[in-house]
């Protein structure tokens, strides 16, 4: 029996054809999980393009014909270019092989590792980090119900969803959804076709606030991301988009593209993976909660006199302030100006004590110490065999607790930084009298 993929592949390389894609003789969709492949292949050099897509033959509200069909929703403002693209690809999914997309739609995946798919029991694996805070299946759940269920429901006929029910409705929703965090492009509007609108004043301004469609761009999703051998990006012309080299790319080279700087947190709920190459970017939270808690006990100031202070910035307050590996403690969202803002009167050294107390506490919100972790992923990752149907609980389970991990050593390096720094600043100063407290 032929290889599933090889057969799929062959077929979406067939309809890429046919939709007279271009793609470069250098270039191969390769099955990954086979060594050496993309072996014999030229060489690519930098700006050349890897392939091209029509415009037409992206999947998107503007090329699919359910706006033609049932214009209802496309004509209402309450549905977001999310939910619209959402009723198309449910749409076009449905229709099976009479979709024009079908051969595209096969490839991609049924399944996801993202957070919105997790039990709670998996969820709890992640212990303190803020991420779980930020699935949103609850608030998916409402919108879908809203606004999805209505009109797959109220369409049946259209939609081929006669033997859906409700239930397998808000499913399939949640599954293209997830399908658009992973997989969608913003999709840049047709350079020769962009027109600058006046503003208030008469000058022509971008529209920059204009929420660009979301679009689903065959073979340009299928390129893996990585923060640091990212070596091709995508460009949009008036009729086609490109993926360009950005560098020379050797032969039998993977072709990478970027997701940004992106925390391995949010790599795992938007995308349903992880890996270290974005480890220089993870973040850890302090609340203002913690902040203002810690304010109280260490420095005798009154939670009235922080909350009247609270009240006097509130425009200039974050509620949470991030802790990065690459630190800028002038930034207006880290801790530090945070501190500065609504403990004034205090010192730096007091300042610093009260920093550093919240990192502890912040620390102490996770049940586990780096040294269990690292030992329960030593027991555990052998374990792991990707090929058993059964595996999915323990492959999230080590990917929550690397991210864990990560988090619990960043919030330990920041706090060894500012040990080192307060050090340094009591090396180099005369002494002074004790801190002054807030009154």
């Amino acid at each position: 029996m032929r290889d599933v993929f090889a057969q799929q592949s062959e077929a979406f390389l067939a309809w890429l054809r046919s939709e007279h894609v271009e793609i470069s003789p250098k270039v191969e969709l390769a099955d990954l999980r086979r060594q050496h492949a993309g072996r014999g292949l030229p060489d690519i050099g930098e700006d050349e393009d890897l392939f091209n897509v029509s415009r037409n033959t992206i999947l998107s509200q503007e090329t699919s014909e359910l706006a033609q069909l049932l214009p209802e929703p496309f004509a209402d403002e309450s549905y977001n270019t999310w939910l619209l693209t959402i009723l198309v690809m449910i749409y076009e999914y449905q229709r099976g092989p009479q979709s024009r997309w079908a051969p595209y739609l096969t490839l991609l995946p049924e399944e996801f590792d993202t957070l919105m798919f997790w039990s709670n029991e998996e969820l709890d694996q992640l212990q303190a980090s803020a991420v779980r805070h930020k699935v949103g299946k609850e608030g998916a759940d409402e919108t879908f119900r809203k606004r999805i269920l209505p009109i797959v429901g109220g369409n049946k006929a259209l939609f081929a969803a006669e033997t859906l029910t409700d239930e397998d409705i808000l499913a399939l929703a949640h599954r293209m959804g997830s399908t658009m965090v992973a997989y969608a492009f913003d999709l840049e509007r047709d350079p020769s076709q962009h027109q600058k609108q006046p503003d208030e004043e008469g000058y022509a301004t971008d529209e920059e606030d204009e929420e660009l469609p979301k679009a689903m761009i065959p073979l340009a999703d299928m390129l893996n991301a990585d923060a640091t051998r990212n070596n091709a990006r995508l460009y949009y012309g008036s009729s086609s988009v490109s993926m360009k080299a950005l560098k020379p790319i050797q032969a039998g080279e993977e072709i990478f593209n970027d997701y940004g700087p992106l925390p391995r947190a949010d790599l795992l709920r938007r995308y349903g993976y992880i890996t270290d190459n974005y480890k220089q970017y993870d973040v850890v939270e302090l609340s203002r909660d913690l902040l203002t808690k810690v304010l109280v006990e260490c420095t005798g100031m009154s939670q009235d006199q922080i909350d009247a202070r609270l009240a006097k910035y509130e425009d200039d307050l974050e509620d949470g302030y991030d802790l990065t590996w690459d630190d800028d403690s002038t930034s207006h969202e880290h801790p530090a100006a945070f501190l500065k803002l609504i403990g004034k009167s205090l010192t730096q050294d007091v300042r610093d004590a009260v920093f550093a107390r919240a990192i502890e506490q912040r620390l102490a919100e996770y049940p586990t110490s780096i040294d269990e972790d690292q030992t329960l992923i030593k027991e555990l990752a052998p374990q792991l065999d990707y090929h058993r149907a059964d595996s999915k609980g323990l492959r999230r389970k080590l990917m929550a607790i690397q991210i864990r991990i990560g988090e619990k050593q960043l919030l330990v390096h920041v706090g060894y930084r500012l040990r080192r720094g307060t050090k340094r600043r009591l090396s180099s100063s005369p002494p002074t009298s004790s801190a002054k407290k807030l009154r």
